[in-house]
């Protein structure tokens, strides 16, 4: 069956933790959800580490799931601004769903981010 990304930023590490623990409990694979930043370099998830290295594990990410076109300057701003992105491949029919929990948490809309300041 097709998979598709679905992704969400959030102002607040600890809102998209729990985004996540949803989208588990309604059947996606944990393994199948990634988060940036991971953890910060003490491997605490509360604390943001460099953008430099957030920016890299994100677009290593995108390289590994044949997506090398994908080069969102949106993302970039986002992460550079500190939000937090999560990303679930999840397969075609449950899409729709996985955007509708993510969004219950109160998700960052990428508009938002365009006003005039630099990436």
């Amino acid at each position: 069956m097709p998979h598709r990304n679905v992704t969400a930023f959030f102002h607040e590490r600890g809102v998209a933790l729990q985004a996540i623990d949803r989208l588990v409990q309604d059947g996606i694979p944990r393994e199948a959800i990634r988060i940036f930043p991971e953890a910060d370099a003490s491997g605490s998830p509360n604390s943001p580490r460099g953008v430099a290295n957030d920016a890299k594990e994100f677009w290593d990410y995108v390289g590994e799931h044949l997506m090398p076109d994908l080069d969102n300057p949106a993302y970039r701003k986002a992460l550079k601004r500190g939000h937090i992105m999560v990303v679930a491949c999840v397969e075609d029919p449950i899409a729709f769903d996985a955007e509708d929990i993510l969004d219950e948490y109160g998700t960052v809309r990428l508009d938002e981010l365009d006003d005039g300041r630099d990436a």
